[in-house]
């Protein structure tokens, strides 16, 4: 089973959640929960810090897509297998980088 480790904290003006691990089907669920509690801290930019994170396979990339669509979502040193996963699915313009 994959293992994701998802940490939600306050920088500045700024929202962060930290990802480590696998992002897939079986652990999606844990940053769509994320996300939710994010968006319920009211007004701040959204920063996704993927530095950490090991595999992103659609289902992950799907809600990286959603959090874009319901507003701004930064992403921190995307890694290498997210950066590939966006080339490869022509949507790393959707997102800016820090």
């Amino acid at each position: 089973m994959s293992q994701l480790t998802v940490e939600l904290r306050t920088e500045y003006d700024r929202t962060v959640v930290e990802v480590v691990g696998e992002l897939d089907l079986s652990t999606v669920q844990e940053l769509a929960d994320a996300f939710e509690r994010a968006d319920r801290s009211g007004g701040r930019t959204l920063v996704l810090d993927a530095s950490g994170l090991t595999f992103c396979d659609s289902a992950g990339l799907r809600v990286l897509i959603e959090a874009r669509h319901r507003g701004a979502i930064a992403l921190r040193s995307p890694s290498d297998a997210l950066r590939r996963l966006l080339e490869l699915t022509g949507t790393a313009d959707r997102f800016e980088v820090i």
